[in-house]
């Protein structure tokens, strides 16, 4: 048996829009509000100045307290992540269990800092050495945060159990993943047309919640093709 493309985006879709999905759904909005507001507050500063930040929703506190939000929400996105991980890999459509963000947080979130570190130099060296090993290493790793959430494994060895887990599977992976970015792309585009037309509360707004949805989606359907991966090993 192979990885179904068709069944993993289904069913990450379907989970989207079951009742958990939609709660992370709800509390990733929340949390790219603040994360934006506090990135605008801080651009206003000239402290932090990324490409494309506007001001429709800059708070109106000081910088020092604008960048401690800004840790805080960062914080928060790596508690999110690992709830959202655990919950979409489990069967549980309904609630989201008191173990999913109580286990072991402390670690998994080291890890996934330390690990998003190596992770990215990895993918980084492949793409300057070559387009192609950038590719293929970004595949064969994509699902050592899973590992690393879900398994309680440290960063290295998650890195290890990815590389095992998508041997033979590395081309539809890469299929499935591009075509969700595609897919997610396009909805969030879209979604983005009022700033395009002047409108920049409105397009901020309608913005994080295109980004919450997709961000779901993403992860669900990681999920969903990850739980396919274990069952066919």
């Amino acid at each position: 048996m192979e990885l179904d493309i068709f069944e993993a985006l289904s069913d990450g879709f379907e989970r989207t829009f079951q009742k958990n999905g939609l709660m992370l759904a709800g509390l990733y909005f929340i949390l790219g509000l603040v994360t934006t507001a506090a990135s605008q507050t801080l651009a206003q500063s000239n402290l932090y100045d990324p490409i494309g930040v506007g001001t429709a929703l800059a708070l109106p506190v000081p910088i020092e307290a604008a960048a401690v939000i800004a840790g805080v929400a960062y914080l928060a996105s790596l508690v999110l992540t690992i709830v959202s991980i655990r919950t979409f890999v489990s069967e549980e459509t309904e609630t989201i269990r008191e173990e999913f963000y109580s286990r072991n947080m402390l670690m998994a979130a080291l890890n996934l800092i330390a690990g998003g570190l190596a992770f990215a130099l990895i993918v980084a060296a492949g793409f300057i050495a070559l387009i192609i090993p950038g590719f293929f290493l970004l595949t064969a790793l994509y699902y050592w945060n899973v590992y690393v959430t879900v398994e309680d494994e440290n960063f290295i060895e998650a890195l290890e159990s990815s590389w095992n887990l998508t041997e033979g599977h590395r081309f539809k992976l890469f299929v499935l993943g591009a075509t969700v970015l595609v897919g997610t792309g396009v909805f969030t585009s879209f979604f983005g047309l009022p700033s395009f037309f002047g409108f920049e509360l409105a397009g901020a707004l309608l913005g994080q919640i295109a980004s919450a949805i997709t961000g779901v989606f993403t992860i669900a359907t990681m999920a969903q093709a990850y739980n396919q991966l274990r069952q066919l090993e």
